[in-house]
């Protein structure tokens, strides 16, 4: 753990070692993610763990879309997943070389409940209301008029069996990571957390 100090009102609440900072496609994880009761702080680390820099992002610095803090998950031009957060005067993103998807999925819970957001976590960012949303979205109108499925911006569609109208949802857990899943008996269903595929 790094050294740096805390604020006499400032309380830690998450660390994680085996950070990448930035939105490169090299992927060193060497850098150390704390979130406190005040701020996050990136420690940057070289190659044999001497510290380098330390950044500090203020929690109250995070924009807000609708009360919601815009920490987020985000991707590297690699597809790697990320956590990116969008400051008044900028934005940061990092990735976490284990769990990433799950990691990344708690700090944005975290981050939210220190800023006292309790509405609801979205699986992705909503794009709607951006240049690159409308784009999709008169372009799978397009696809749409000329009579072909598919979305862009949507995942595919897994194998499927045919569900009938008469069969239940239900309810396991992954085998991979334990996250639960939802769907068909039967059902190909894809895990947002680990990608792993799985029938249910």
């Amino acid at each position: 753990m790094a050294k740096f100090s805390l604020q006499p009102d400032e309380a830690m609440i998450l660390q994680e070692v085996s950070v990448e900072h930035g939105f490169g496609i090299a992927t060193a994880y060497t850098d150390e993610l704390y979130l406190t009761t005040r701020n996050i702080y990136c420690v940057n680390k070289g190659v044999f763990g001497n510290t380098k820099n330390i950044f500090c992002y203020p929690l109250n610095q995070l924009k807000k879309v609708n009360g919601r803090p815009q920490a987020i998950q985000g991707k590297k031009s690699n597809g790697t997943p990320s956590l990116e957060i969008y400051l008044m005067n900028g934005n940061e993103s990092f990735s976490f070389k284990s769990n990433n998807k799950l990691t990344i999925k708690k700090w944005i819970k975290e981050i939210n409940k220190a800023l006292g957001y309790e509405g609801e976590e979205d699986d992705e960012f909503d794009d709607s209301g951006t240049l690159m949303g409308e784009m999709k979205g008169a372009f799978n109108n397009a696809m749409s008029e000329l009579g072909i499925n598919f979305q862009l911006g949507k995942k595919p569609l897994q194998k499927q069996a045919i569900q009938s109208e008469s069969q239940s949802k239900i309810n396991k857990k992954c085998i991979s990571c334990s996250a639960p899943l939802i769907g068909y008996k039967g059902q190909l269903v894809h895990c947002k957390y680990c990608d792993t595929d799985q029938t249910l």
